[in-house]
Parts: C-alpha cells; structure tokens; sequence
C-alpha cells in the first residue's frame, strides 16, 4: 500500500464511529492510566485526605498508608480480575453483574453514581480552593472572583464537560499530562525534605504500625480512614469499550495506579511526619496547619515560592478529578442506556466525536441543579460551604465502600467460578472485604460530631432507596422485552 492510500486508511482516532457507539480503540495503556489516577487525585488527598489519618494514627500516619495501600491493592485486584474478563462502558458496575448478576449490577452502579454525581459537581470544591487562593494572593482584589466560589466552579465544570465532548482521546492525554505535572510537584517536596533529614532526622520507625504510642484501636481506624483517598481506583475500567486492548490495559493501569498512589502516599505521609517532628508537638502542628502545612513544609525546606506553587497544583488537580469523574460518570450513564436501565435516548453519541453526548447533558444539568440549590442556600461565601460540601463527601463516601464491598463479592463469584488462583477467589477477595468493613465502621464509629452525625446514614438510605428504583425499572424492562419477544415470535 503506497504512503497516501495508507494516509487515507480510516484508524480509531479518524474513522466516524457508529451511530449510538463509542469511538473504539481510541485509548492507549497510557491514557486508561491517566483517566484512573485523574479520578484518584493524589495531589488533592495529599492536601486534604492525609490530616484526618494523623488524627487517629499519629507519628505513624505513614504506615497506616501503607496497610490501606495493601488493602486498596486487594480491591484493585478483584477489579482487574474482573475486567481482565469482561469490559464495556459499564466499567465496575457491568463488572459486578457480571459477577453476582444483573440487579447486583444495577445496585453496584447505582452506590457508585452518588460518588460519581457529586464528582461532577466537585465544582464546589475546585471553586473552594480558587476563591481561597485569589484571596490569598490578590488581598487587595475585591470583586466578584474573591466572593463567589460559583463563579470558579461554572467556569471549572464547563472546561471539564466540554473537553470530555471533543473526545476521550484528547481528555485523557489532558489528564496524563497534568497528572503527571502535580506528581512531579509533590515528589520534589519530598525530596527535599527527605533529602534534608527533616526536623530530627527522616522518622522510618513510622512505617510499623502501631508504632511511637499510637494504640492499635487508633491506628486500625486511622487505617480506615486512610483507605479515602484510594477512591476513584475504578474509573480505569470504564474505558472497557475505548480501550485498544481492554483486557490487557485496564488491569494493568487499575493495579498501577493502586500502586503508584500508595508508594506517593507512605513517602508524604513519611516526608511530613519528619518535616515536622515525631512527637506530639510535631503532629499536633501538622493537625494545626492542615491544608497550609503544604506551604510551611515547602517555605522550610525547598522555597517559600514552591509551597505556592503546589497550592495551584492541587487546583490544577481538582480540575483533572471533574474532567475524570466525568468521563466516568456519561459512560456509566451511556452504558445503562444501552441496557435498558435508563431510557434508550441516554444511549445517544455524538457523530463526529464518539462522545456520549446525551449522558454528558445530563451530568451538565445535574451540576447547574447542583450549584443553584447551595448558592441559594449558602451565597457565595467559602466559609459557609465548607459544612455542606464536608456533609455530602460523607453520605456519599458510605454509597461508594458499598460498590467496592459489591466488587469483592463478585471477584470471589467470578474466580471460584472459573477455578481462578487462591489469590484471585480467596485473597483478594478477603483483604478488599476487610478494608470496606474497616472504613465502613469508620463512618459510624466514633459517631461524627455535629453537624455530621447523620451522614452515614443518609448514605445508606440512598443506596436502599437507589436500589430498590434500579430493580423496579430492570424487572420492567425485563418484562417489555419479554413481551416484545412473544410478540414477534
């Protein structure tokens, strides 16, 4: 075939897709990996999720990341199992229906969307830290960017849809490319403070749990706490009909991004342990500074201009978490179209991007719904969304333990199924159970101070409620192809 006729050889990037289909094959290992650790976010859990572990764990935060990593690692396990079997749009909930069933689908699907739905609308948040930081860095600006977080979180939520439209293919190449950039930030702070020896010297001994007077009761829920900032490990597998080889790629980049979260995790909880100091004055000041320890850390040991910058990083980061959320988000909305879960009209692509189109409306409606309702009810000002946004993370944290409790279950299914390894029946199975378990008693137990103390358990009428609407409409459907079928017959 000469240069030009193989120039005007359509591939999975130029072909037209088909009408109501996905562009297949237009994602390398590379881009799955990035769509992946863009919904896990580690600049955003190092900002925010690492604190709440100190309050239980201590000094030994550090190993407390580890022992949820190894439990994060058996949960991405299952789901590699899972998807190294079977892949679609459906990415963890076709994953578990094809596992225990198509209701235990539909109740995995409909957990995980609470997390997926409030990811869209994360705009909150990203509008959060922009208003925070233009205060900050502009104090003698007043206007309306200084006062209203809605601004910033329209403007965010926007770029994040519209990117998600043009294509999966230039999304993800965005989220590699700005993944990478915050991961490089947060690896040279370690460095340094590594490199320097911290405060007294680099504090290894907090990597052995229950270690430097932490009690094994406080560590264990520390550890529950810890296992947060893993979320999101899922999104990998809804890349199952974009992806050039699905079954090969999503295990990799699901296991890869476990690991890669883990190992950045234990080295910033080690790094800001040491940076501060072991004992009780030293954590207790990290507890004090919470999300401005990342400016003291860096002001002390790199420079006072590179704490700053990492500030814009973890913006930068709440941006890579929506556009991944989103991209999660339509194609489990587009996959239950096409199964009959929701109407057919949810199926709907658009013809020269291959984007769900109809589905990525939706989530851009629900968002604009979202924002309304806490600007007409909290204003504009920062302070007064903190409460809120804090309330909706836990009802939705409970939804989303409850779809990966779902994900080991159906690992287990699927592997005694097919006679897999004791690994892959057993195992995994067993270490994802326990630290669902772990982080679900950490919901409930000590019971959360008020405002909160009723978010666990608004989350747990969510998925009830959730549940219980999903099988009602799959028993119809079932129904009305069943009739169609006696029909044509």
């Amino acid at each position: 075939m000469t240069g030009p006729e193989r120039a005007a050889t359509p591939t999975a990037e130029t072909a037209p897709p088909e009408p109501g289909r996905l562009r297949h094959g237009s994602v390398t290992l590379p881009g799955v990996f990035a769509q992946a650790i863009g919904a896990v976010s580690p600049e955003i859990s190092i900002a925010f999720a690492v604190v709440p572990v100190v309050v239980f764990a201590g000094a030994a935060t550090p190993g407390a990341m580890l022992v949820a990593g190894i439990g994060a690692l058996g949960i991405g396990g299952c789901l590699a199992y899972l998807s190294s079997r079977h892949s679609d749009a459906g990415g963890l909930a076709s994953l578990v229906g094809r596992g225990l069933g198509a209701r235990w689908g539909v109740a995995a699907g409909l957990a995980l969307s609470m997390f997926l739905l409030i990811g869209v609308a994360s705009g909150v948040t990203t509008g959060t830290i922009a208003t925070f930081l233009y205060q900050t860095y502009s104090p003698s600006s007043h206007n309306i960017l200084s006062s209203n977080w809605i601004i910033w979180a329209i403007a965010f939520t926007a770029a994040a849809l519209i990117l998600a439209y043009l294509g999966i293919r230039p999304a993800v190449q965005v989220l590699l490319v700005l993944s990478g950039i915050g991961a490089v930030a947060i690896t040279i702070m370690i460095i340094f403070v590594l490199a320097k020896g911290g405060a007294h010297g680099i504090v290894w001994s907090s990597l052995i749990p229950a270690s430097h007077g932490v009690s094994f009761r406080d560590f264990i829920l520390g550890v529950g706490v810890a296992f947060g900032p893993f979320s999101g490990m899922e999104s990998a597998t809804f890349l199952g009909e974009e992806s050039v080889h699905p079954k090969r790629h999503i295990p990799i980049a699901t296991i890869a991004v476990v690991v890669t979260a883990t190992v950045l995790y234990v080295f910033f909880a080690l790094a800001m342990v040491s940076g501060y100091g072991a004992s009780a004055a030293g954590t207790g000041a990290y507890l004090h500074d919470g999300f401005a320890s990342l400016l003291v850390i860096s002001s002390r040991y790199v420079a006072p201009w590179f704490g700053k910058l990492l500030l814009f990083i973890v913006l930068i980061a709440a941006f890579t978490f929506t556009l991944s959320i989103v991209n999660e988000g339509a194609r489990l909305v587009y996959r239950w179209g096409a199964d009959g879960v929701l109407g057919r009209a949810f199926q709907k692509t658009d013809r020269r991007f291959g984007t769900p189109s109809v589905a990525l409306l939706t989530l851009a409606v629900i968002a604009a719904l979202y924002y309304a309702v806490i600007y007409a009810w909290k204003g504009g000002s920062v302070d007064n969304t903190v409460v809120l946004v804090s309330f909706v993370t836990l009802v939705v944290t409970v939804t989303l333990l409850m779809s990966y409790g779902l994900v080991a279950i159906a690992g287990a299914a699927e592997g005694w199924r097919h006679h897999a390894s004791l690994l892959i029946k057993l195992i995994l199975p067993l270490i994802a159970v326990a630290v669902v378990a772990l982080a679900l008693y950490n919901q409930f137990i000590p019971t959360p101070p008020a405002p909160y103390q009723s978010a666990p358990y608004i989350g747990l009428a969510v998925v009830a409620i959730g549940v219980g609407l999903g099988m009602i409409r799959l028993d119809r459907r079932a129904r009305q192809d069943a009739a169609a079928k006696a029909t044509a017959a």
